[in-house]
């Protein structure tokens, strides 16, 4: 019986039926005890101060039955990245986010939430409006540092958290993707910053969103194999499809179960028909 059951949705800022449509297959699911938002809460300009959108938000997602832990994607940081977090202004959000990248430990399991924008802000294609940059991520979180240094600081970090876990398995989530078959193209420095360190530390998989659709590819790096799971179809889906590699892509809207157990990690893309189009396994040490 799995120990640990979640969910993992992106790209959800529409707050259209689709979106409240996957919402109710994962409260029916029954067995997810966490949720998890790999960024993009609010398009297309992000959450502002006393944003109605946030009433929205909480109308849509305040019938599910868990917690919900988020981070933040490009659109998010076209509005004020410090109004996500948990504590501001002492205010309680009906999400968790105790910072901009943090760690969170199960059984058998680490999930740690990354900001991309902080480290590879100047990645994004479409549209111009959605581009975030070195410099605006200065102005929103630098407090006086450089973009070399705000990336420093979460690389020494993911250094530190990957080092000292012990679960069996790991997982890393970001809003950008690495490898994409869809209208995006590859992320190679994004993938050229995370991957050795991921590979190192035998990261079992890094899940994300950015792009509208669902997608699977295994990245291998120095004799270690990376499932990449691409998972950003919530609330819409971009069926633009361009095989740059090999790999999986849909363009159902779909949640992310995540499945955790002593030897067994199993993710599923699961439908609005409630069926699982897509499974992984990966096994203890199946490296």
């Amino acid at each position: 019986m799995a120990q640990g059951v979640f969910a993992v949705i992106g790209d959800v800022g529409h707050f259209n039926p689709t979106l409240k449509g996957v919402l109710r297959r994962i409260k029916t699911n029954g067995s997810i005890r966490r949720m998890f938002v790999v960024g993009d809460l609010f398009y297309p300009s992000g959450l502002t101060d006393k944003d109605p959108r946030l009433a929205e938000f909480e109308r849509i997602f305040g019938n599910v039955p868990c917690p919900i832990n988020v981070l933040l994607g490009n659109h998010d940081y076209l509005g004020e990245p410090k109004l996500y977090l948990s504590a501001d202004k002492g205010k309680p959000r009906l999400w968790q986010m105790p910072n901009y990248y943090y760690r969170l430990c199960y059984p058998n399991l680490d999930v740690i939430m990354l900001d991309t924008q902080q480290l590879e802000p100047c990645y994004t294609r479409l549209p111009k409006r959605s581009n975030v940059n070195g410099r605006l991520v200065e102005s929103k979180v630098g407090l006086g540092r450089s973009m070399e240094q705000i990336r420093g600081e979460q690389m020494a970090w993911l250094e530190g958290a990957l080092s000292s876990s012990k679960a069996a398995f790991k997982v890393v989530m970001g809003h950008y993707h690495l490898l994409s078959n869809g209208a995006y193209e590859n992320n190679v420095r994004l993938t050229k910053l995370l991957v050795p360190l991921l590979a190192k530390h035998r990261v079992d998989a890094y899940i994300c969103g950015h792009e509208h659709n669902n997608q699977h590819h295994v990245i291998r790096e120095g004799g270690h194999k990376l499932h990449h799971l691409v998972i950003g179809s919530t609330s819409g889906c971009r069926t633009e499809y361009q095989p740059r590699q090999e790999g999986y892509i849909s363009f159902d809207n779909c949640y992310l179960e995540m499945r955790a157990t002593r030897d067994l990690l199993v993710f599923s893309f699961v439908n609005l028909a409630n069926k699982k189009i897509r499974t992984v396994k990966i096994r203890k040490d199946a490296h």
